[in-house]
């Protein structure tokens, strides 16, 4: 649900609806896809290779957001988007 926060703020107004409907169509399909992925990987790895792969999907996220998010902190909307859609 983090989506439904950082994705409004840093696509332009243009493509609001766009980017949250990409978002939130990724995030549904990793949560289809992610029981099963979980269950080979109990069932060949056992319960350390299931917390192996959680951390460091989850690792990789959190270096992605801190070496390519766009820090929303005291920016208006407004100049966030103008900003994305000058740099086009």
């Amino acid at each position: 649900y983090a989506s439904a926060v950082y994705v409004p703020e840093i696509w332009p107004t243009e493509a609001k609806l766009r980017g949250s409907g990409l978002a939130n169509a990724v995030g549904r399909i990793s949560g289809i896809a992610a029981p099963y992925a979980v269950a080979v990987l109990l069932s060949s790895y056992g319960v350390t290779g299931v917390f192996i792969l959680l951390g460091a999907v989850s690792i990789v996220v959190a270096i992605a957001i801190a070496t390519i998010g766009i820090e929303t902190k005291g920016v208006s909307v407004e100049s966030l988007s103008i900003d994305a859609v000058a740099n086009k």
